[in-house]
């Protein structure tokens, strides 16, 4: 759907006129109305069994799959602040209701270690912005971000890798422009603590990142950063499993599926 709201009506559409007997949901823009709930509605009274993945559908019926994001945001504060970090800035997705839950839980996780965030250390982002990068690589909500943080920020936590990913690599092109050029350091790069380690600009960095959500970039190398993961296939496994009880008529209840901290492979 690329968290589009035409998209996703388009296929519960199709699989309405289908009769799909099972439906695994992603809903889009969750923190938004949306026009698309009637179709959940229908589907249901046509007798498919719909499980949602991590939000809430305000239909009845409809078991969730869930992950705890208050209590991954602790997790990924408390690893950060145990390797010395007290500043600590957030980047969260505005228009999905995960994006909330774990701004709220990064909040709540700094309140209990006697921290504070500065909004100025906040940055919000929404699919239209997303869709910027993929289109025109413009990644000026970051830029925006890197220009306000405070001075004392030395770590960030980002609503997935793939927005930790994109930090970095922004970070990374800023300082080889500024040797390339010999220009002084930028306000966006004064508290990065960037070091080149040798001539063809391979950095190393002070600044740590976390984040929720373990994809290829991380288990890659492409980054390094301390993320939240999941057993190996296990939110497929138990949605499968859930579908089938469901198609067989058994009682089927929301599960949780627990966030499991994964370190950077250079700290394993």
């Amino acid at each position: 759907t690329h968290n589009h709201v035409d998209l996703e009506r388009q296929i519960l559409l199709v699989s309405f006129e289908k009769s799909a007997a099972s439906a695994y949901c992603e809903p889009v823009k969750s923190a938004l109305p949306s026009p698309n709930t009637e179709l959940y509605q229908r589907l249901i009274q046509k007798g498919t069994s719909i499980l949602s993945w991590d939000v809430l559908i305000p239909v009845a019926q409809i078991p969730v799959i869930y992950e705890d994001n208050l209590y991954g945001a602790g997790l990924l504060v408390q690893s950060l602040v145990e390797k010395g970090h007290s500043s600590i800035a957030g980047i969260f997705q505005m228009d999905d209701q995960r994006g909330h839950e774990r701004y709220q839980g990064f909040l709540d996780a700094m309140q209990n270690q006697g921290l504070t965030v500065p909004d100025r250390n906040i940055c919000w982002y929404t699919t239209q912005e997303l869709d910027d990068f993929r289109q025109s690589r413009d990644i000026s909500f970051l830029k925006k971000l890197l220009e306000r943080i405070t001075p004392d920020c030395t770590a960030f936590i980002c609503e997935n890798d793939f927005i930790a990913w994109l930090l970095w690599e922004e970070l990374s092109l800023e300082q080889e422009k500024r040797i390339a050029t010999h220009a002084p350091l930028s306000s966006s790069l004064q508290n990065t603590g960037f070091k080149a380690t040798s001539a063809n600009h391979s950095f190393e960095t002070t600044i740590a990142l976390a984040a929720f959500n373990t994809s290829y970039l991380t288990t890659s190398g492409l980054l390094c950063a301390t993320t939240l993961t999941h057993s190996a296939h296990q939110p497929g496994a138990l949605a499968a499993q859930m579908s089938i009880n469901k198609l067989k008529g058994l009682p089927v209840s929301s599960q949780e599926v627990p966030w499991q901290l994964s370190l950077p492979k250079s700290h394993n």
